[in-house]
């Protein structure tokens, strides 16, 4: 069973930011009068004897066999080496970098290789239109017509249009831009990146 315990905190409406006490400015985002008091409620497990939960299936290691993950080829030797092999099926990978670093431009190629490969790419952007996009994937010299293209920002609307079509790879640039309606917070916030990441990956399972 639970505890639960009431716990005051002062949170910042614009970036997330939590603070013991209030304060007048936000010292995370330089933002004024965002910070407002919230409670909240902590939940603390404690140990129930007698659960009727049934137990977990225990196994040996030495009995589970071992099935390597399935990898899809990136066409590029060195990031397949970095990420072990290639990109896990059904898994998630965040590309960090400082701005300007070329990330669009190198998973934009990346897209367009496993692309012309006979498998359907679905690359979402939040920052650029179709217009621009295709303009940067013609500079590059890839042609792939596998490749499709959805300006959107909505998650619920991304997480439909990824169910819909299946594509075998999605690109989203970028996590930043992404926001849903059920998290009171601007786009790019501490919540929203939660939200976002943990639906994304649910989605990739």
């Amino acid at each position: 069973f639970h505890i639960s315990k009431i716990k005051t905190i002062y949170s910042c409406s614009n970036c997330d930011a939590q603070y013991p006490k209030w304060v007048g400015r936000c010292t995370e985002c330089g933002q004024w009068g965002t910070v407002q008091q919230q409670v909240q409620t902590v939940r603390r497990a404690v140990a129930r004897p007698g659960s009727s939960a049934p137990a977990g299936n225990v196994q040996s290691l030495a009995d589970i066999s071992d099935v390597h993950a399935v990898r899809l080829s990136t066409a590029f030797p060195e990031f397949d080496r970095v990420l072990g092999g290639g990109v896990v099926l059904g898994g998630v990978i965040l590309l960090g970098g400082d701005p300007g670093i070329g990330k669009s431009t190198l998973i934009l190629q990346i897209g367009g290789r496993i692309a012309e490969h006979d498998k359907t790419v679905l690359y979402i952007s939040g920052e650029e239109s179709g217009s621009q996009v295709k303009g940067r994937f013609e500079r590059l010299g890839l042609r792939a017509a596998g490749l499709k293209f959805l300006g959107e920002t909505d998650l619920d609307v991304i997480e439909s249009t990824v169910r819909q079509h299946t594509p075998g790879l999605v690109i989203l640039d970028s996590i930043q831009t992404v926001a849903t309606p059920d998290v009171p917070s601007e786009p790019g916030s501490v919540s929203q990146l939660r939200a976002a990441t943990g639906r994304l990956v649910a989605l990739a399972k």
